[in-house]
């Protein structure tokens, strides 16, 4: 897990749709173990719970809030959006 990036202490880690399968949970309890924050999407507020419960700190609940404005409130302004 540590080719792309290793995650470390003071890290903000973004996971979309962080209820989906397995292999999520396991890679933000890996990140949390590695002393990361971890900010996770998903659809409902009981996924939210679900998640909550393996270890994100910031749940966004995607069909009630506007992602890209909570995850700039949480990083201080520190995420912006890249890509096309």
């Amino acid at each position: 897990m540590n080719e792309g990036y290793e995650a470390k202490k003071g890290d903000a880690i973004f996971r979309n749709s962080h209820h989906h399968g397995g292999f999520g949970l396991i890679a933000t309890q890996y990140a949390k173990s590695k002393g990361a924050t971890i900010i996770g999407t998903t659809s409902t507020e009981s996924d939210a719970e679900l998640v909550k419960a393996h270890g994100v700190d910031h749940v966004i609940v995607y069909t009630k809030e506007d992602t890209v404005q909570r995850v700039s409130w949480i990083t201080n302004g520190g995420w912006s959006r890249r890509g096309g």
